[in-house]
């Protein structure tokens, strides 16, 4: 990518992406990826994680929607290529399904404020 979000300096964080699901194979499952660069490993260690399709009927019903993959305790691992990876959850990408699966990590526990934070993006692998 030619762009890249920089974060200076907060205590908490929130990042959200999606992909429509007609972007994805069918029949396939999926691992969700947060590929980011953080200044000191201390900061974003351990993260909460959701993954989860929202339907494109009724994006306000929340009976259309459902979860996934939601887990606590999730740990970022160093790539060979110097970026960090967290892994946000698998879910299944099926034949009828249409929307979008939406994936986020959050961290409010982290007692020092992060700095340096760069993410490149959420990568979706099929497994």
């Amino acid at each position: 990518f030619s762009e890249a979000a920089a974060l200076r300096s907060i205590g908490w964080i929130h990042i959200q992406g999606k992909i429509a699901t007609q972007m994805l194979s069918k029949n396939t499952m999926y691992e969700a990826y947060l590929v980011f660069w953080v200044e000191r490993m201390d900061g974003l260690k351990s993260s909460n994680t959701v993954i989860r399709f929202a339907s494109e009927q009724s994006k306000s019903n929340t009976s259309n929607k459902r979860f996934e993959s939601r887990e606590t305790g999730k740990l970022a691992k160093m790539r060979a290529d110097g970026w960090v990876e967290i892994a946000l959850g698998k879910f299944y990408n099926g034949d009828g399904d249409n929307g979008e699966v939406e994936a986020w990590l959050t961290e409010i526990n982290s007692p020092i404020g992060m700095s340096g934070l760069v993410v490149e993006g959420i990568e979706f692998r099929p497994l």
